[in-house]
């Protein structure tokens, strides 16, 4: 009892400063800040301003759990981002945004005086600044890691860490723009890592955490992947989504009457099978063209509606505009619901199937006891090991998606294959779907600040 009285006074009246540029970081945090509260710490949420994708559903879900959000500017234009000159745009998303970034985050930072700084990773221009700030003033940092993580794409574009280049152009068909500005992109970063004290500067892309303090990994495959790329195992620890407790309640109540609820919000009466494509930011992270990601989707929904009796829901990317997928709406609409605000775990609890390409979202249905099938039609590989693993079907032709949508609807050995996989897949890449991950993240929290507090004394 007296260690946990310790523990609720080391959190009372402490500030959090958590920062995120993303919406599903905040959907990580949640959980988090709840707890946090309970204990009597002082958090807020950071959103910079122009860049933060998701704004109004951040907005929404702070509103729903009633938490301080502070807008940080980010462009020393008084117009918005998207209302830029191309020479304007080209000038805030180079040198000029680095100073002026810099100078908001010492405000934002000064303004808050947090005893802990927390990421949802340290991709983004705010979120590397933020937590070189923390580290030049001695403050504590962690990253919440708010999505899988795979060195896939570092060794396909040669996006390796920037104090590791690897840069290199693809020979793959129609990439020549890709990787031109990958090269580009590349060789800049490389001069401002090594000419300017730029926060690039020993920063493991994404989620490396290489100036945090701590980071809690999802499983221990992502904790291996880092340390293999040149992190410090001692800063990585492994404790579970935070994202996935809330998912592990729903999971735990679902039953037919919650089922019947949804179905009626999406407007679905039948009892045909439902089949949940969830679409990527691969244009936006200039993986596909746009016309590339359009023929994709239009192959995956053709072969898909080949199979009888099945309704189609596509969820967009936050990332992405909707109306993008308006072609959808043809000759199928009845079949065809797009959706993108819709909460993803719900649409995952009432379907039968998720289609994706490489996204996230098929470790949420693979909780959820859902088979998935992940679809790569130019190529075998595999950005991350749904399918290697046995957890999930791949796909790499786009004659056999019809077969393979069949045999996961309906063929029990396939379905008892998938079913076996799940568990050792879980262990590795979730650590455990107990609804304690949250719990684990607060220990890893208390653990910093105590270490933090100690030092200081």
């Amino acid at each position: 009892m007296k260690r946990n009285g310790v523990k609720l006074k080391l959190l009372f009246s402490r500030t959090i400063l958590f920062v995120t540029s993303y919406y599903n970081h905040l959907r990580c945090f949640i959980p988090v800040i709840a707890e946090l509260k309970r204990k009597g710490a002082k958090c807020v949420v950071a959103i910079p301003e122009d860049i933060v994708i998701g704004e109004e559903q951040i907005k929404k879900s702070a509103r729903e759990n009633n938490i301080k959000i502070i807008k940080m500017k980010t462009n020393p234009y008084t117009k918005k981002r998207s209302e830029l000159s191309r020479g304007e745009r080209l000038l805030t998303n180079n040198f000029y945004i680095y100073f002026y970034l810099k100078k908001q985050v010492e405000m934002t930072m000064h303004k808050i005086d947090p005893d802990l700084l927390v990421v949802g990773h340290d991709l983004n221009h705010p979120e590397r600044y933020f937590v070189r700030y923390a580290k030049e003033n001695n403050i504590p940092s962690l990253l919440i890691a708010h999505a899988i993580s795979s060195d896939f794409y570092f060794k396909e574009y040669g996006l390796a860490p920037w104090w590791k280049p690897n840069i290199f152009i693809r020979p793959d068909q129609n990439s020549l723009k890709i990787n031109t500005s990958h090269v580009l992109n590349g060789i800049y970063r490389l001069f401002l890592t090594n000419i300017m004290n730029h926060p690039l500067k020993k920063i493991i892309c994404a989620y490396g955490g290489g100036e945090t303090t701590k980071v809690a990994y999802w499983g221990s495959y992502q904790k291996k992947i880092w340390v293999k790329w040149g992190g410090d195992p001692n800063k990585m620890e492994v404790t579970g989504y935070p994202g996935y407790d809330v998912l592990f309640q729903k999971y735990k109540i679902f039953d037919d009457e919650i089922k019947k609820q949804m179905l009626n919000k999406l407007g679905i009466v039948n009892n045909n099978k439902i089949i949940l494509f969830t679409t990527q930011s691969t244009v936006e992270e200039r993986i596909q063209t746009l016309e590339e990601r359009k023929k994709f989707t239009v192959d995956i929904v053709g072969e898909t509606f080949k199979v009888d009796k099945v309704i189609l829901i596509v969820k967009v990317h936050p990332k992405q505009e909707i109306s993008e997928y308006d072609y959808l709406k043809g000759s199928n609409n009845k079949k065809v619901i797009i959706v993108q605000d819709f909460e993803l775990h719900d649409l995952i609890l009432i379907s039968d199937l998720l289609i994706t390409h490489t996204s996230t979202t098929a470790m949420d249905a693979i909780l959820c006891n859902k088979p998935v099938i992940t679809v790569n039609f130019k190529d075998t590989s595999e950005p991350y090991p749904y399918a290697s693993s046995g957890a999930a079907i791949g796909v790499y032709q786009k004659r056999k998606l019809k077969n393979a949508v069949e045999g996961a609807l309906y063929d029990e050995k396939v379905q008892k294959e998938l079913v076996n996989n799940r568990s050792k897949f879980i262990d590795d890449h979730i650590y455990k779907f107990d609804g304690k991950s949250t719990k684990r993240v607060i220990d890893l929290i208390e653990q910093i600040i105590l270490k933090c507090k100690n030092i200081n004394n």
